[in-house]
């Protein structure tokens, strides 16, 4: 009745006592701060959960967690308070993993995807795209197929489907097409420039920025913006889309601004860095959120087996 998986049973040969492993993978999270260069833990609790995302105010954390038990695995979206306290369930649906929740700029509604595990991943249907309201949880709004990339604004949402990003109206229901096809593009506020990955094999580890015309079509040559080559590990992107966190090969972190290029260093050393996973920025604080994956194993004998 644990919360699993339970490894190596063995029963004694009088048939009294089973002894077994139990292993637990367990997701903790962190908020460190850019100005300070700390971090600290803020939630203990031996749970999988992922993607912790803060509200904009910084009150709030959006986050998926899993089911506690083993057999029947799904994941949910949860509210907390900063600190983990007054946890609530969100969203749920049986047989789907909800993943991937983001705050609307106004910390009004958080987005997420529902994914259908019997499908393949980049399939037709396979992924949903919703949206619920982050205080009265109601229903929650189908939005398109695809999963959300970010809030443009309290209305829109950049979606990626079948290699293309798309803009999805929350009002009218109308869903774009962004930019072009085999990429995953972000709009640099502004109107002037696009930020976008190319998806194609040869090139989907780098990140690339470009001049761009009032219907977003590219006026000039696409200028490198970083890749693995360049010994960056990972990165969080502004939601406010006009910078990036860059974490070099030494774990040390960069801002980088996405129109000039310009790097400046972010003091600190900011624990458990090269360990973290699902960075999450909130510019109106200067805070980030991130998840440290750690395993919890014990021995269990049960005595009196069969009475």
């Amino acid at each position: 009745k644990g919360l699993g998986p339970d490894l190596g049973m063995k029963i004694s040969t009088d048939l009294k006592k089973l002894l077994y492993y139990e292993r637990q993978d367990v997701g903790d999270f962190w908020i460190g701060s850019l100005e300070s260069g700390t971090t600290r833990q803020i939630t203990f609790d031996d749970r999988r959960k992922f993607n912790p995302r803060l509200s904009p105010d910084g009150k709030l954390i959006a986050f998926e967690m899993s089911s506690a038990d083993p057999l029947t695995p799904s994941n949910a979206i949860y509210v907390s308070n900063r600190d983990g306290s007054n946890r609530r369930q969100l969203a749920s649906s049986p047989g789907m993993l909800l993943f991937g929740p983001d705050w609307s700029p106004d910390g009004s509604r958080i987005s997420y995807v529902a994914y259908n595990p019997a499908l393949p991943f980049d399939s037709s249907g396979a992924t949903k795209t919703y949206v619920i309201d982050a205080v009265r949880a109601g229903a929650p709004k189908l939005i398109a197929d695809g999963w959300p990339d970010a809030w443009l604004n309290t209305d829109s949402l950049l979606l990626n489907k079948g290699g293309k990003t798309w803009i999805a109206s929350l009002a009218t229901g109308q869903v774009n097409q962004f930019f072009e096809d085999s990429t995953n593009a972000f709009p640099v506020p502004g109107g002037k420039y696009v930020r976008y990955v190319d998806l194609r094999k040869s090139y989907a580890d780098t990140t690339w920025i470009v001049e761009v015309d009032a219907s977003f079509k590219r006026k000039g040559t696409a200028r490198r913006l970083y890749g693995r080559k360049d010994g960056f590990k990972r990165f969080m992107g502004s939601p406010s889309r006009d910078f990036l966190i860059l974490k070099n090969a030494a774990g040390k972190l960069l801002k980088v601004w996405i129109t000039t290029g310009k790097e400046e260093p972010i003091p600190g050393t900011f624990s458990n860095i090269d360990n973290a996973g699902n960075f999450s920025l909130n510019p109106g604080t200067n805070e980030f959120t991130y998840q440290i994956n750690r395993t919890k194993g014990k021995l269990v004998m049960i005595e009196n087996l069969f009475k």
